[in-house]
């Protein structure tokens, strides 16, 4: 899906209006739907064409990072032994 936003179809989505930033929130959120309200705090930042730009430059760059991701993913067992701090956020 990434792919998808990072391309030309995903541009022109986005260069439309806050469609990606929705989406994405929207999906990450698993146990509850955003309230109207929470969703418009998230949206707040991209109030103008210009501030869409992000949104079509993160699914892209993600897209363009595919081998960096595998080199981490194969280094993964090497890190296993290691103490990790992971912060999730649960609304």
């Amino acid at each position: 899906m990434v792919q998808d936003w990072g391309g030309p179809a995903g541009r022109f989505v986005i260069d439309r209006g806050t469609l990606f930033a929705a989406t994405v929130l929207s999906a990450g959120h698993k146990r509850r739907q955003l309230q109207a309200d929470e969703l418009a705090q998230h949206l707040a930042p991209f109030h103008h064409p210009g501030s869409w730009i992000p949104q079509h430059a993160l699914p892209r760059e993600i897209a363009r990072a595919k081998a960096l991701f595998s080199d981490v993913e194969t280094g993964l067992a090497r890190r296993a032994q290691l103490p990790a701090l992971i912060l999730w956020a649960d609304p």
